[in-house]
């Protein structure tokens, strides 16, 4: 039955070929945002001796790339919230069709497929893009890391907003916490404002996000194969969160996906103790 319900929340989403179409129209937003918008703010402020605009480009896709994967994660649990606000879900637990768990986790591995989907259409359109300004720097193996960060995040973006929209019951409560996540996962990506120009207080808050250190290990990916001044690197690269994969980043990480298994096991026994 988990595979039957699983199709039949993906069936849902592909019947709605209007979200379909405005859940891709807002990823093509998000990148016109920064090519008419925040583009030339982040290029005064490079340094001479390095290829800006190329540099440029590549760190805020990187960003871009973080962005829509945090953000698509939440769009899949509408089904989830409309199924609970119409009573659908005790419909499938009366009949003795699933338990409260089987269904969680069926919402989940729903999220992320549908996550995931989004979250690869634009790395391929965000590649292109870079393709059609320089591709001398774009190479399959980049690609293929990109991509798998990309969906490690995806991952991580499912579990955390599985954990809260639990605590969801109505879809103008959804669509709140849609505006206040979309908004949020710029600055906490370290996109829309660099994380060197952030107070002291919000940069402590940032580095413990698990979405800003994906988003600086993916940084790190793309712009490895630009020319930059030695003297210039490691300010530069630490004001604008860019580092590589390490044993910080990966505990942290760690801690994050077990508190939030641990959390979705918690609200599942007690949900059971009802």
């Amino acid at each position: 039955m988990k595979i039957k319900f699983i199709r039949r929340t993906l069936a849902i989403y592909r019947r709605d070929k209007v979200a379909i179409f405005f859940s891709f129209l807002a990823l093509l937003i998000t990148l016109f945002i920064y090519v008419f918008f925040l583009r030339d703010n982040i290029l005064q402020t490079m340094p001479k001796g390095i290829h800006a605009k190329q540099f440029v480009d590549l760190w805020m896709i990187a960003g871009l790339i973080s962005i829509v994967g945090i953000s698509a994660s939440l769009a899949p649990f509408e089904q989830r919230i409309k199924d609970s606000q119409d009573n659908k879900q005790y419909d499938f637990i009366v009949n003795g069709q699933m338990s409260k768990l089987s269904m969680s986790v069926s919402y989940l591995i729903a999220a992320v497929i549908e996550a995931s989907v989004s979250t690869l259409a634009f790395v391929v359109i965000a590649y292109a893009y870079l393709g059609v300004g320089d591709s001398s720097l774009l190479t399959l193996n980049m690609f293929i890391q990109i991509v798998g960060y990309a969906l490690l995040l995806v991952v991580f973006g499912c579990l955390f907003f599985a954990c809260i929209t639990n605590l969801v019951n109505s879809i103008s409560v959804f669509s709140s916490l849609s505006a206040i996540v979309g908004a949020l996962t710029g600055f906490f990506s370290g996109s829309y404002i660099i994380f060197g120009e952030l107070p002291s207080f919000m940069k402590k808050l940032v580095v413990e996000w698990p979405g800003y250190k994906i988003a600086g290990v993916i940084r790190s990916i793309m712009v490895k194969n630009v020319t930059i001044p030695a003297a210039y690197k490691p300010k530069l690269f630490k004001s604008l969160g860019i580092f590589r994969i390490n044993g910080n980043v990966i505990k942290l990480l760690i801690v994050w996906l077990v508190i939030l298994v641990a959390l979705l096991i918690l609200e599942s026994i007690v949900d059971r103790k009802r």
